[in-house]
């Protein structure tokens, strides 16, 4: 295990890997938190795999709170593994900023948040998929954002973001 944080960190919250359910009348999403790079590359990975066609990248820089910054693209499966294997310090690390996946066939998508958390936008039953991951689905959660907590940053976490942004290729919207 690293001893930096994945993107933030509490006393407060769980160590322990888990998930929860979000609903409304319409849709519903899946909350992971897994604190640990393989499981959440594993999760991450498995997702892009499933993409029977290309995948769009959106990548939300939180440098400036009060003015986020989005940035999108497109990749293939292959491409965004490898730049994903390159630039592994800031997307696991640096907590001011959010990285999105969406499947173009399917619009299912993925968010790997500024606190580390994962959210699983799909119709698909993902109950399995994290439990083998070893996520105990736990509904009354607290969920990081919810505690007192601190973002993490690399030394040149912006400068690493910059060169991520444009090594994926994507446009400022």
């Amino acid at each position: 295990m690293s001893s930096q944080p994945i993107k933030a960190v509490s006393k407060e919250f769980s160590k322990e890997a888990f998930y929860l359910l979000q609903t409304n009348k319409k849709d519903r999403r899946y909350v992971v938190s897994l604190r640990d790079k393989i499981r959440i590359r594993t999760l991450l990975a498995g997702f892009i795999n499933q993409a029977a066609a290309g995948l769009q990248i959106k990548i939300r820089d939180f440098s400036e709170p009060e003015n986020p910054k989005d940035y999108f693209g497109k990749s293939t499966k292959t491409a965004l593994h490898e730049l994903m294997t390159k630039h592994e310090a800031v997307i696991f690390h640096h907590g001011f900023h959010d990285l999105m996946i969406r499947k173009v066939d399917s619009g299912d998508y993925i968010v790997f948040d500024e606190h580390g958390l994962i959210f699983i936008y799909t119709d698909q039953d993902y109950t399995d998929v994290l439990s083998k991951l070893g996520a105990a689905y736990k509904p009354k959660q607290k969920l990081i954002y919810e505690l007192n907590h601190w973002h993490y940053s690399l030394s040149e976490g912006s400068q690493s973001l910059a060169e991520m942004i444009q090594d994926f290729k994507l446009k400022r919207e």
